[in-house]
């Protein structure tokens, strides 16, 4: 399982039209299933309304509750992340709920309103689960500190109970942090599209089939991700200078580098190997997951 948090928002319709509507249509429905939490209602396009009204109201809420009214007004109240199975698993409905509710639980946002929505339309089950931060009850704005490392820990103790690891830079930097030495996250997208690609064009051609864009930044290439956020792709390929990456990619940003008659190749599904590690039954799979295997149709900003 691998967790992904997306960029905060402030827009709980803007996030439902993302996440309920086909992307190209805008006007069929992609869900698969949904849920609610904490909400008198099961229906998506009630619930929405509901988790904007109770961030309109939050005031009301801290004075009814004995609450003080103080503090910076809360700019983004959507928190929204996914969470993603490999391919070769099939896990039930009711086993996906399971893993949100104690996901949510390791947030620390069991009581809070929430909308569960799981899509099809990947090559792997995934879920993805939009949070209001203001507490139905008492307004409070729930602070989530350390949110990635808490969905790690969740993600771990997750695949241990299941007898099967999939995320194996996940137990590598479990294993730094044991040690005293700082874990290094590696977006397994980019990693991915490194190492299967052998032109800066394929590299490029890569990115774009999970939702991410090669751009030329103010100092250097960088990385766009599908939620609008840049990221300097050399912190997520170690042992690959500045020169090297400019040098292999840069020609891709050319203006004619994406002719509209060439399609984006198609690779194989790895093979992925398995290795015994110490303990019941538990397995670690070295092959990469294919493109991640994560949801890259989180929600748009804003």
């Amino acid at each position: 399982m691998i967790p992904v948090i997306a960029q905060g928002g402030t827009s709980f319709r803007g996030v439902f039209q993302y996440l309920y509507y086909d992307r190209e249509t805008r006007n069929e429905c992609r869900v698969v299933w949904s849920e609610t939490r904490n909400m008198m209602t099961r229906c998506l396009q009630k619930a929405w309304k509901v988790m904007a009204f109770t961030v309109k109201v939050q005031d009301r809420l801290k004075a009814a509750a004995g609450r003080r009214n103080s503090g910076r007004k809360l700019e983004k109240p959507v928190f929204s992340y996914s969470l993603s199975w490999h391919p070769e698993q099939k896990p039930t409905k009711e086993r996906m709920l399971k893993a949100v509710s104690r996901s949510l639980q390791a947030l620390d946002l069991g009581e809070h309103e929430a909308m569960i929505i799981a899509h099809g339309d990947r090559g792997h089950p995934h879920v993805h689960v939009v949070v209001n931060r203001v507490h139905p009850v008492t307004g409070i704005a729930a602070p989530l500190r350390h949110s990635k490392r808490k969905l790690s820990e969740f993600a771990h103790l997750w695949e241990q109970e299941e007898g099967k690891i999939y995320c194996r830079q996940r137990e590598q930097n479990r294993q730094k942090r044991k040690q005293g030495r700082p874990g290094r996250y590696r977006d397994p997208v980019i990693a991915s599209a490194w190492e299967k690609s052998t032109t800066g064009l394929e590299f490029a051609r890569l990115l774009r089939g999970q939702g991410y864009q090669l751009e030329q930044g103010k100092r250097r290439l960088v990385v766009r991700d599908p939620w609008g956020k840049t990221i300097n792709p050399l912190r997520h390929l170690p042992g690959v200078s500045s020169a090297q990456f400019e040098n292999a990619v840069g020609s891709a940003l050319a203006p004619d580098s994406f002719p509209e008659s060439l399609e984006m190749p198609q690779h194989d599904l790895p093979t992925g190997q398995e290795e015994k590690l110490p303990g019941p039954r538990i397995t670690v799979w070295h092959g990469p997951w294919p493109d991640d295997c994560r949801s890259r149709d989180g929600p748009e900003p804003g």
